[in-house]
């Protein structure tokens, strides 16, 4: 599969040139289009080479992923990916209309305090 995707990707800058910017994208872009956590590791070694510093490829690959899936960061264990999914909270509180009106109501502005404010 990385070998079709390849072809999108950026080639591999050296250090000091964006080589972590380029890890980091590399992997969330390889992220969203399924490839796995161990075969963007592997790829993005493979290009980096003696460039990236020990620890540095998995960290970006780990970030570029929860950047782009959105789930909790990924821990090695054993030499395999795991990633734990956080819980999720909801981003904006049930619509609640009657407060919706009580505040409309009882807070009456005009567009002259809109604007001052």
């Amino acid at each position: 599969m990385i070998l079709k995707i390849e072809l999108k990707l950026d080639s591999c800058p050296s250090r000091g040139g964006g080589l972590n910017t380029w890890m980091f994208k590399t992997a969330a872009h390889l992220a969203r289009h399924g490839v796995s956590q161990v075969d963007a590791a592997q790829f993005i070694s493979s290009q980096a080479g003696d460039s990236a510093r020990p620890g540095e490829v998995e960290r970006q690959v780990e970030q570029g992923y929860v950047a782009a899936t959105g789930e909790e960061p990924v821990r090695i264990e054993s030499g395999e990916f795991i990633i734990t999914k956080k819980p999720r909270t909801p981003q904006w509180l049930d619509r609640d209309d009657a407060l919706i009106r009580e505040v409309v109501e009882t807070r009456r502005a005009s567009i002259e305090d809109i604007i001052k404010a």
